[in-house]
């Protein structure tokens, strides 16, 4: 029984190496909000957030459309 849980133990490392990085990313906009909500109204700060990370996110689909050039 100990090695069945040994085994199953350690595919545990990559899930927690993804974590941190993908915390990092949710948290960066809740900051950037919260910064912008003091000089602006909430619902406004918000929307440019909004907008602005789906601005940079059409610029990189945008970017990752381009053909690779073959060597």
């Amino acid at each position: 029984m100990s090695t069945t849980i040994e085994r199953h133990g350690t595919g545990g490392g990559p899930f927690a190496a993804v974590g941190r990085p993908l915390f990092t990313t949710e948290a960066l906009p809740a900051t950037c909000l919260a910064a912008l909500a003091l000089v602006l109204p909430v619902g406004v700060a918000a929307f440019a957030i909004t907008g602005t990370l789906a601005a940079a996110g059409t610029v990189t689909a945008l970017a990752g459309k381009r053909p690779v050039a073959l060597r």
